[in-house]
């Protein structure tokens, strides 16, 4: 992606966002995308999303809702972050589901 953009702001083209596959969404991409006050829309390496889980246990990603998807298809009611910034260790991103609509899903068992 580096490569990419310097040819094309050689070449005069404004860029403001770049689309591409998970290859670009790496944290250097990120980052340099991040200094040139770039968007970028890819999607995230699954390892990011999912961790290491089985197929069946997996939640998809919202960006556009920016809530987490479970495998019975419901959306995140909220998200919080959690954790204090800048005292050398990450925060953490909790989203809450719809404790009722767990309830009756069909795959309330592995809720």
């Amino acid at each position: 992606m580096p490569k990419l953009l310097k040819i094309n702001q050689e070449n005069a083209i404004d860029v403001d966002t770049i689309i591409g596959d998970a290859a670009y969404s790496g944290k250097e991409n990120l980052k340099i995308a991040s200094e040139q006050n770039n968007k970028v829309v890819a999607r995230l390496n699954p390892s990011i999303t999912q961790g290491f889980r089985k197929d069946k246990d997996k939640f998809d990603y919202n960006k556009d809702a920016d809530r987490f998807v479970c495998p019975a298809g419901h959306l995140a009611m909220r998200k919080a972050r959690q954790g204090k910034k800048n005292i050398g260790e990450n925060q953490v991103d909790t989203y809450y589901f719809d404790v009722e609509k767990c309830k009756s899903s069909p795959l309330k068992n592995g809720c």
